[in-house]
Parts: structure tokens; C-alpha cells; sequence
């Protein structure tokens, strides 16, 4: 948990820095966004898809930080088990011209993998930690689409039959995303 928080503070440090090197006024000029994906994976060799809904906030139009929610429709190991995760996102936000960009953030979250065996349903805890990598295409001012790629850490807290490399892994996620002012 230590190494997760230096890599938070590390991370946090070097947009500042990088935000400084390159003139950016410290303003209180921010936009909100929100998105919408569909994250593709494998779990043991199975096909994994995850909805994903994000929204929070870009300031200095170089740094985001925002929430996270993930959630399975598929079921895990041909049993009715469900993948559903939250976290906070923190990361950094690069313009490379006027209709593109790329980010690069982590999540920090905890959530729970549901097992239902027909006759009882249990609830397996787990922590993740998610660094991610998305590039965006501008399609107007506000809307966006965009194309990315996570790996996915988990630790399972109380699991028995699974184990934490089972739902870890790499995924690749298509998505829309839209910016507004309140």
C-alpha cells in the first residue's frame, strides 16, 4: 500500500512540474467530463466485457482526477459470477494538436467479485490498481472517442477457489467522452 501511495505522489509531482516547464498559468479554469466504454478482456483464457462510466474534472487542463465504476455482464470460470469495481482516477491529460490527445491515468478502487452457486450468492472482496493509457480524437468541441488500454492488478481479500492472476490482465477499451461547464 506504501509503494501505491509513493507512485500517487510521484505521479502528482511530475505533472506539476511538467505543468510549470511549460508556462501553464495556475488558473481555476476547469471542465467536467464524462464518459461511457465498453473494456474488452480476457479472465483465464475467457472473454471478459466490462461497462465503464467515468466522470470528474480536468484542471489546468492538464491533470484529471475523477471516479471510476466498472461492471461485468458476463460471467467469470462458467459460473453465474459477476466483476464490479470503483475507484478514484487521478492522471494527466496531453493535447498533441488541435483534435487529438492522449492520458495517461491510474485508478485506485475496491469492489467485489459476486458468486451464485443457486443456492446461496457470496460476495468475494477485492482491491485494484489500474494504470491506463487512452487516446482521444476530437470529434466536435464537447464530444469525443476514444481508444485505450489498461492492465487490470487485483487482490482478492477473502477469495478461495480463485486466484488474484485470474482476474487481472490486459484490456483495451472503446468509449465516448464528453466535456461540459457547469
Amino acid at each position: 500500500m506504501k509503494k501505491i501511495i509513493v507512485l500517487v505522489l510521484l505521479l502528482s509531482s511530475l505533472s506539476v512540474y511538467a505543468s510549470e516547464r511549460h508556462d501553464v498559468t495556475f488558473s481555476y479554469n476547469h471542465e467536467n467530463y464524462f464518459s461511457y466504454a465498453m473494456k474488452f478482456g480476457k479472465v483465464n483464457d475467457e472473454n471478459l466485457r466490462l461497462h465503464e462510466v467515468h466522470m470528474g474534472w480536468i484542471v489546468n487542463k492538464n491533470n484529471f482526477i475523477g471516479l471510476g465504476v466498472y461492471g461485468s455482464d458476463d460471467n467469470i470460470h462458467d459460473t453465474n459470477s459477476k466483476l464490479g469495481y470503483a475507484g478514484l482516477e487521478y492522471g494527466v491529460l496531453r493535447h498533441t494538436g488541435p483534435r487529438g490527445y492522449y492520458k495517461f491515468g491510474i485508478l485506485l478502487g475496491a469492489g467485489g467479485l459476486e458468486k451464485d452457486d443457486n443456492r446461496n450468492k457470496t460476495v468475494d472482496k477485492l482491491l485494484v490498481f489500474e494504470p491506463n493509457v487512452q487516446f482521444g480524437f476530437k470529434m466536435n468541441r464537447q464530444l469525443n472517442l476514444q481508444l485505450g488500454t489498461a492492465f487490470r492488478l487485483i487482490h482478492l481479500v477473502d477469495a478461495e477457489q480463485i486466484d488474484n492472476r485470474d482476474l487481472g490482465g490486459f484490456s483495451l477499451d472503446l468509449g465516448l467522452l464528453y466535456f461540459y461547464n457547469l
